[in-house]
């Protein structure tokens, strides 16, 4: 008699000893649960990410009056995300006007950009409306610039 039938069929102290060895972490069932736990993290931390590293900052601090922004390209600037204060190194004034920076690239603000209904949180500094969204595709990442409004409403 081998030892794991003598011992799952006295056990010793009641409960019943299981014989099944345990799989090593090198097992291929444990390898493709781990491969999809990690697949699975990585795309929820892009998603989650994705939006954060894009988005225009102090979006809530602003939200009631970007969501009345409208501009000539847009009856709707605000898409609860979209719209923010612009940093000095997202915004520069050229000879032909202001440039926005839209992923890297610098674009020109066109006056289809400017607001023509709403007002801006603070006049101090430039805001900008933003399509970072990756679902929606541009031609060019300078089409996602939805709506301006520079300092002092300009």
């Amino acid at each position: 008699m081998n030892l794991c039938a003598f011992l799952s069929a006295k056990p010793a102290c009641g409960l019943p000893v299981s014989c099944r060895r345990s799989q090593s972490p090198d097992h291929p069932d444990n390898r493709t649960a781990l491969f999809w736990i990690a697949l699975c993290l990585c795309a929820l931390a892009s998603c989650v990410l994705a939006d954060q590293a894009f988005a225009q900052h102090d979006h809530a601090r602003g939200h009631s009056e970007y969501q009345n922004w409208a501009s000539r390209k847009t009856g709707n600037c605000c898409d609860d995300k979209d719209c923010g204060i612009l940093d000095d190194d997202q915004v520069r004034e050229t000879k032909t006007g202001p440039e926005v920076k839209v992923r890297g690239k610098w674009c020109p603000v066109l006056p289809e950009h400017f607001i023509i209904k709403g007002k801006s949180p603070d006049w101090n500094k430039p805001h900008a409306c933003i399509n970072y969204d990756f679902r929606t595709s541009y031609g060019d990442d300078c089409e996602r610039l939805l709506c301006y409004s520079g300092r002092g409403g300009a």
